[in-house]
């Protein structure tokens, strides 16, 4: 594939590819460079993308798969260790300040859980991955990561319900 036909087929991909690795990270400028990454890797294979019956296909496979390998490094684990939540601008409202209120109760608890029911629920329903990506980032089987949710989720129902009835403080 030439200079051309590359800038042509894959540039316009730029957007698409960064809500995907936004989705999967949660980090604006990881997502940024999880896309560079995609286009150094593309570039480096274009002789071999002539063939591609999807290039769009293709592209979405590599930031995937660059992504879930970042969730797995050490780098991904460290920031993990500690689930804080951002700054919301557009909190202006009394509604608002209640919900955020509530999502740092739950962050808190989430702090709280066990590393591998912390890791596992993060990755679910923070990332939003399936269990077979969450698979691949953790290396443990489905059926531990399904227990671990269900452990977790469990723990996190019991510490809101505790937290309700005003006996513990977050």
């Amino acid at each position: 594939m030439d200079k051309i036909a590359f800038k042509n087929t894959f540039l316009p991909l730029g957007e698409k590819l960064y809500i995907i690795a936004f989705k999967l990270i949660g980090n604006a400028m990881e997502a940024e460079d999880m896309v560079q990454e995609t286009y150094l890797k593309l570039w480096n294979k274009r002789d071999e993308l002539d063939d591609l019956n999807s290039p769009i296909a293709f592209a979405v496979t590599v930031i995937k798969n660059l992504c879930l390998d970042y969730l797995n490094s050490n780098k991904f684990k460290l920031q993990a260790n500690q689930v804080e939540i951002e700054k919301c601008e557009d909190f202006d409202n009394e509604i608002d300040f209640e919900k955020r209120e509530s999502l740092k109760i739950v962050y808190s608890i989430i702090n709280h859980l066990p590393p591998p029911q912390k890791e596992v629920i993060l990755l679910r329903h923070i990332k939003g991955l399936s269990i077979e990506e969450i698979e691949k980032v953790t290396g443990y089987s489905s059926v531990n990561i399904r227990v671990l949710l269900s452990r977790a989720r469990k723990k996190m129902k019991e510490q809101l319900n505790i937290y309700q009835k005003g006996t513990i403080e977050y």
